[in-house]
């Protein structure tokens, strides 16, 4: 069992292929080899390790090569997606007014990340650029753009989709 929230990708074992020596008698019966057991208990990260070859309790009459091969243990976070509420919206400067105080912002992330996010620790943020001419009273913004808003994530985590998608300002008189 890996930690909550990750889920166990897989696990590559190099080499794939051994050779066991010994008797023909107990070759011929020989179907597959094991290897010793591989603790993944808590694993966040994929990892790599050396395991023992197990002859199955055989291992006085029969040899392996390479007796040891390394497990290659593929971790990953199992990504969700979650939406979150009135997140605030900041405008740098007091030049600018949004046309909404608060964004809905649903983001990609790894699940144990994501649950730990509430509106208290995100946040949208815009700053307006100072070469703006005098008589351009309206603009409208949208995320990722050049000159657009950004939404601030404590968390590595995908922003899919922000509602509304534009934010107008409205310069202040």
């Amino acid at each position: 069992r890996v930690a909550d929230g990750y889920r166990l990708v897989g696990i590559d074992l190099e080499p794939e292929v051994v050779t066991v020596y010994g008797p023909s008698s107990l070759l011929d019966e020989l179907e597959y080899v094991e290897t010793d057991g591989v603790r993944v208990v808590e694993n966040v990260s994929s990892r790599s390790v050396e395991v023992g070859v197990n002859l199955r309790g055989n291992d006085r009459l029969l040899d392996v090569e390479p007796s040891v091969v390394r497990a290659n243990i593929v971790v990953e976070p199992i990504n969700e997606e979650r939406l979150l509420d009135a997140v605030p919206l900041f405008v740098q400067g007091r030049e600018w007014e949004p046309s909404v105080e608060s964004l809905r912002v649903l983001i990609r992330g790894a699940s144990r990340e994501i649950q730990a996010l509430d509106v208290y620790n995100v946040a949208v943020v815009i700053e307006p650029s100072t070469d703006i001419p005098s008589d351009q009273n309206r603009m409208v913004l949208t995320e990722g753009q050049r000159g657009g808003f950004r939404v601030i994530l404590p968390i590595e985590a995908t922003i899919v989709s922000t509602e509304p998608a534009e934010v107008e300002l409205v310069r202040v008189p």
